[in-house]
């Protein structure tokens, strides 16, 4: 458990209070089957659909809708899901919170941008500056990965991997070949799981994000400059950088896990029980709100 000091107005008086800050998730919630990390918060997907999150201690961030959830996703300060009947639910402060319509699956949410498929196999993406069009050449789209820089990338129903813009020097348009199932988009760079379980990373690498280890993965996921993989065995590798931290310096994680996900500088797994564990530490624990 950690905190953070916040400036709150009390009878018209500016005041400083320290408030918890936990990586862990609240007593009595799960069992979960899925966990998705922000830069500073988490959200768990309990076996019963229900959507519990914890960390930033912001109203907005950790109070999902009473809804039952068959996905979620957590972004920058602002998480989404889909329910049982495919409607987009979002919530936070990123301006998220005016999803499209139709029915969505395959959510995925970065800094201000949100993605997801429709029905039809085709994507949407939206964000606070208002909806944006992802062209796949008439290719139907299978998976979908937004990343903190804005940009896109996703996998067709072909099996053949794209990736549409962002802010990156140069832009995230180019993917090299190979049999991929899976993709993570971070800030400025995108990894991807093969078949066989390798990863290939690529984009702006200046702190080793685009330089994994030759270790076979089942999952692998990313937030900003940090990347870390789930090995058959259960256990967690990762490489690149931690915000505000020497690059050598990862969250130690131990134990195994089922399913993982990675923050800006903590990474959180699901065991075989259900119960979610945090590693790391939250960046922005002394910043104002």
């Amino acid at each position: 458990m950690t905190w953070i000091t916040v400036l709150v107005l009390l009878g018209g008086v500016l005041s400083c209070q320290r408030v918890e800050f936990s990586l862990e998730p609240p007593e009595g919630s799960g069992p979960f089957s899925h966990v998705t990390s922000g830069a500073d918060h988490n959200c768990g997907l309990e076996v019963d659909g229900g959507v519990v999150c914890w960390g930033r201690p912001l109203e907005a961030i950790l109070e999902a809708p009473a809804d039952s959830f068959a996905q979620v996703s957590a972004g920058w300060a602002h998480s989404c899901g889909t329910t049982m009947d495919g409607e987009a639910l979002c919530w936070g402060t990123s301006g998220l919170d005016d999803p499209p319509e139709e029915q969505i699956a395959g959510i995925d949410v970065g800094y201000q941008r949100a993605v997801g498929i429709t029905p039809d196999a085709e994507g949407v993406s939206w964000s606070d500056y208002g909806p944006s069009e992802l062209d796949s050449d008439g290719v139907g789209l299978a998976e979908l990965t937004v990343g903190m820089g804005g940009h896109v990338c996703g996998i067709d129903v072909e099996g053949a991997a794209r990736c549409w813009g962002g802010i990156s020097e140069p832009p995230q348009t180019v993917v090299p070949e190979g049999d991929f199932i899976s993709l993570t988009a971070g800030d400025e760079h995108t990894c991807g799981l093969t078949s066989v379980g390798n990863v290939d990373c690529w984009g702006v690498g200046g702190g080793g994000q685009t330089s994994p280890p030759t270790t076979t993965f089942t999952q692998i996921e990313t937030t900003e400059d940090l990347t870390c993989g789930l090995t058959p065995a259960g256990t967690v590798e990762c490489w690149g950088c931690c915000d505000h931290t020497p690059c050598d310096v990862m969250p130690e994680v131990e134990g195994t896990f089922t399913q993982i996900s990675v923050g800006t500088c903590h990474v959180c797994g699901v065991d075989a029980a259900g119960s979610i564990t945090c590693f790391g530490e939250y960046v922005d624990e002394s910043d104002p709100l």
